[in-house]
């Protein structure tokens, strides 16, 4: 089922691949293209089901384990929590700010220059991971410094790139 999904190519509906369709797609808001709706948009639509609890009852096969698993869930703010947190890892440039401040406190004209951007695009970053409660800062004078939030950070951070040199 995987290969399929991996395989599967999103052709607008009632189109060939190589054909277009004048019109059909536009630009959105900040310039992007909307694309049509697609096969794979009728085939796996992003609403989600929940099943019925008699639906349920039915493909349990091992109902100890189920029970035992789920008192060990977390409740779905968490999820989403935890979601957002590997959300702010799954960014390069926002990695390189970690690392960076990893090794110390750093203002935004330093960041910028070590990691060879603007200043505005360092800033930006900073303020996600200020959002997200990475990392915190403290203004001396006119400069702003940033640094880890806490030691937790520095840990997830590193033990992710042990399994990625494995």
């Amino acid at each position: 089922f995987l290969m399929f999904l991996r395989n599967f190519r999103s052709i607008p509906i009632n189109q060939t691949e190589g054909q277009s369709f004048p019109g059909k797609s536009k630009t959105g808001k900040h310039g992007r293209i909307v694309r049509n709706q697609t096969e794979c948009d009728i085939i796996f639509p992003m609403v989600v089901r929940r099943m019925e609890k008699e639906e349920l009852q039915e493909k349990i096969v091992h109902p100890e384990i189920v029970a035992e698993v789920e008192k060990k869930m977390l409740s779905e703010s968490e999820f989403e929590d935890l979601a957002l947190l590997f959300k702010m890892f799954a960014d390069p440039t926002r990695l390189k700010v970690l690392k960076a401040l990893f090794e110390r406190e750093m203002c935004v004209g330093d960041l910028a220059v070590l990691l060879k951007m603007t200043h505005s695009a360092v800033s930006h970053q900073l303020a996600s991971l200020k959002k997200t409660r990475l990392v915190r800062s403290r203004k001396d004078g006119k400069v702003v410094y940033y640094s880890l939030d806490d030691d937790h950070i520095e840990e997830i951070f590193q033990k992710a790139l042990d399994h990625v040199r494995e």
